[in-house]
């Protein structure tokens, strides 16, 4: 990848070098270059955190999103992918509580507390 760095201190003409370097490689843990996080649920803690230095030197984007908001088209797609990872057995998340399809007006309960840590689970019939 094309790159501009410095190895020593002085005014800019005199130290940053342009060339190539390696593209870095996320290791176990970490987040790829460019990527994009998508951010939603904050019940939990409303203010969190973030280290915007390392996102910026990263290109990491963040943008909120809230599921109801999304187009029909978007929402539909969304609904096919997380179908499809639940599918893979491959989850990765905390479940914070589940409920059965007769107890939602609870898992509302639930969620609305906002003292969850992870994903509360509605289970329906198959």
């Amino acid at each position: 990848m094309k790159a501009v760095w410095y190895e020593r201190t002085g005014p800019a003409p005199d130290v940053l070098t342009f060339g190539e370097m390696p593209t870095p490689v996320a290791g176990s843990g970490e987040v790829a270059m460019n990527s994009t996080i998508a951010v939603y649920a904050t019940n939990g803690n409303r203010n969190p955190v973030i280290p915007m230095r390392e996102l910026m030197e990263r290109c990491i984007s963040l943008p909120p999103l809230a599921l109801f908001a999304l187009p029909p088209s978007l929402l539909a797609a969304a609904q096919v992918d997380i179908s499809k990872w639940l599918a893979a057995g491959k989850r990765i998340h905390n479940i914070a509580a589940q409920f059965p399809l007769s107890e939602t007006a609870q898992t509302h309960l639930a969620v609305e507390r906002g003292d969850k840590l992870g994903t509360v689970i509605i289970e329906c019939a198959r």
